[in-house]
């Protein structure tokens, strides 16, 4: 009996998940028009039934194909191909399903490198477009500034990108995100622009296409979440959160109790930055059991407009099957720039990192075969990495391992990095040090 009734409330969230087309109704509408008699007219009967119960027909047929995912209803294309390489996570795997819209459209420069747009993805969050870049040498291709993308109604700015340039050096593939579509931007322009040294020099290209909306992402949460969680005196606020099974997109502002402390958000030549780190979990029913994994991404923005301070986190898509959705806020890092390098050798003992401070020392460099040992101690949150050099190449990092350990009371941080090769002087880099303030505090977001 507990297995039936566990089914039933499995299969009532696979309901629960369905999101119904907002013009389902005018589908069925238009798709009954179709249906003609033998001799080809449509009967006055049929008429009658169009006009008295074709919202009904609607209602009938969700219920019947209620158990189904919303997806039978999405508008599937071919994948957009070339891109398996480049791209991962949500946007590789909608990919596979199709649910990109192709393009098909280009640009050709003076100078012979042409532009395509092969493909474009988009939800609430943001807008991604898949592209290619030719021509007949390296310096060429790479001579092309992406400016921006207009709609009618928004100019809207670039947030993030990556590609990688082919083996002959001929063709750069890419993957550009934007912000969010307007709804009333249907018709859109890729703008790019030439720095190449020849005839294309200061050429402007424009890439004019139209979105199709029914290829849209759905989106699958929209929570206000308004929770505060504070530490250290700062109140960072959980306004909204936007999720789909492209992109999911958290939005919040930081509540400061003193001013000074705005300069660890706003001003990165302070000295000590501040970051919020947070990861996002999801629990989802898989093969008809619930998984429960962390959503890849968690990038973090902060912007301010010179009264409040805003933040942004940025992650991947959702999996189908929803059940539940938490954010964890786990700790604050103020991380400085140091930018050091300690020359050392097998007698090298206790020597501070940074100097008059004692937050983190070299406790001992030895040598074990072949190997070189550096081992640290510093203060419990202290967060560092390191690379040795022999001569000007870097050594390889064969293993480093951390523990805290207790010296009359207090707790320190130890950690033992074990390096390739070894010789008479070594170099120690250091590009930051960070502290690590723990919260671990969770948001629950949405539960089925």
């Amino acid at each position: 009996m507990k297995d039936i009734e566990e089914k039933l409330k499995l299969k009532k969230l696979d309901i629960d998940n369905i999101e119904i087309p907002e013009d389902l109704e005018g589908r069925l509408r238009n798709a009954l028009y179709l249906v003609k008699s033998k001799d080809g007219k449509a009967t006055h009967k049929f008429d009658w039934a169009l006009k008295h119960n074709v919202v009904a027909i609607a209602i009938l047929l969700v219920i019947i194909i209620s158990g189904l995912n919303y997806d039978v209803f999405a508008f599937y294309g071919k994948k957009i191909l070339g891109y398996d390489q480049i791209s991962s996570g949500s946007i590789k795997e909608l990919n596979e399903l199709g649910r990109g819209q192709e393009l098909n459209k280009s640009y050709k420069f003076k100078n012979g490198v042409e532009v395509i747009l092969d493909g474009v993805m988009f939800d609430n969050n943001k807008t991604t477009i898949m592209y290619r870049i030719l021509g007949e040498s390296e310096d060429k291709i790479e001579n092309l500034t992406i400016s921006n993308m207009k709609g009618l109604f928004k100019t809207y700015s670039i947030t993030s990108g990556h590609g990688i340039i082919g083996n002959d050096k001929k063709e750069i593939i890419g993957i550009q995100d934007f912000q969010p579509l307007s709804v009333f931007d249907r018709n859109l322009t890729f703008n790019i622009s030439s720095n190449s040294n020849d005839i294309s020099n200061g050429e402007e290209g424009h890439i004019s296409f139209k979105i199709n909306m029914d290829k849209a992402i759905k989106r699958v949460v929209n929570s206000n979440i308004n929770k505060i969680i504070e530490s250290q005196g700062v109140k960072y606020k959980f306004t909204t959160l936007s999720a789909s099974k492209m992109s999911v997109l958290v939005n919040g502002t930081i509540q400061l109790a003193d001013e000074k402390d705005r300069k660890l958000f706003t001003d990165m030549m302070n000295g000590v930055q501040r970051t919020l780190r947070v990861e996002l979990l999801e629990s989802y029913i898989k093969d008809g059991k619930v998984a429960t994994e962390v959503i890849e991404g968690g990038m973090g923005s902060m912007g301010s407009d010179g009264n409040s301070i805003q933040f942004q986190y940025n992650f991947d898509g959702l999996k189908p099957n929803l059940k539940s959705l938490s954010l964890n806020v786990l700790s604050t890092d103020d991380m400085r720039i140091i930018d050091k390098e300690i020359n050392v050798n097998k007698s090298t003992k206790n020597e501070r990192v940074v100097q008059d401070t004692e937050e983190l020392l070299v406790k001992e460099v030895k040598k074990e075969g072949a190997n070189t040992v550096v081992t640290f101690i510093g203060q419990e949150d202290i967060i560092f990495d390191t690379a040795l050099f022999i001569g000007d190449r870097q050594a390889t990092e064969l293993e480093s391992k951390s523990k805290i350990i207790d010296n009359k009371g207090i707790k320190f941080l130890e950690k033992t990095y074990t390096f390739k090769g070894n010789a008479e002087t070594m170099g120690l880099m250091f590009k930051t040090l960070s502290h690590r303030i723990i919260i671990n505090k969770q948001i629950v977001i949405y539960k089925g």
